[in-house]
């Protein structure tokens, strides 16, 4: 036999054994798949919305620790243009 020949039966066996086994495990999975068991939903607590009246209005240098936390408090529409500037620039590491 040449080794073509050799290769080419080899592949041939292996992919019938490779049919055989697929249709094999077709066959004895169940019809329906199992669901499986959920744990109960995660109920977060809700926090107070903060406002502008809630926050202590420390003097802060803008840019400055004191001041960054104070940002981070204030809703996104209580910022100005300057204010999300100077908080990239000096807050955002």
């Amino acid at each position: 036999m040449s080794k073509s020949l050799l290769i080419a039966v080899i592949s041939l066996v292996i992919g019938v054994l490779t049919l055989v086994v697929g249709l094999y495990v077709l066959s004895t999975t169940p019809a329906e798949p199992v669901q499986p068991v959920s744990a109960p939903p995660v109920v977060l607590p809700q926090l107070p919305a903060q406002t502008a009246t809630d926050i202590p209005d420390l003097p802060a240098e803008p840019g400055s620790e004191a001041w960054c936390e104070r940002q981070m408090l204030l809703a996104d529409s209580e910022w100005s243009d300057v204010d999300a500037r100077t908080f990239a620039d000096h807050c955002l590491y």
